[in-house]
């Protein structure tokens, strides 16, 4: 009788904590995706794969995303580079939906607009410094 009694306690305690691994684990994904936590991620993807290769499509996306001539230019002449140095979120904007961040690009700054659209960010703006 004892022995059957401590399979069923083991059994509780197996399948506790299954559940409660199991919340833990919905929860980060909650916080992950739907609290902001991936825009930094989705930062350094969206700008490292239109940088990734020269393509017409890349180049394409550049000229639509650069602030201006010198920033596409610039950005044209650095594929193969990466984002580097990317700072937390510096401001919004003045819209709850814009995120401004800091970065370096092929060692010069950089200051990408990012914005939510459809529960997911998109990068809107580049602007390379001197």
């Amino acid at each position: 009788m004892l022995n059957n009694r401590n399979k069923k306690q083991k059994y509780q305690w197996f399948r506790t904590t299954i559940i409660v691994f199991s919340l833990i684990s919905i929860c980060n994904v909650f916080l992950f995706f739907y609290m902001g936590y991936n825009v930094k991620y989705d930062l350094r993807r969206q700008v490292n794969s239109c940088l990734s290769t020269n393509t017409f499509q890349n180049r394409k996306s550049l000229k639509r995303l650069s602030a201006n001539h010198n920033t596409f230019i610039f950005l044209r002449d650095s594929f193969g580079s990466e984002v580097r140095s990317l700072s937390d979120s510096q401001g919004n904007l003045g819209d709850p939906n814009d995120g401004y961040f800091g970065c370096s690009i092929n060692g010069k700054t950089a200051g990408i607009v990012m914005t939510k659209k459809n529960g997911g960010w998109k990068v809107t703006s580049i602007q390379v410094y001197k």
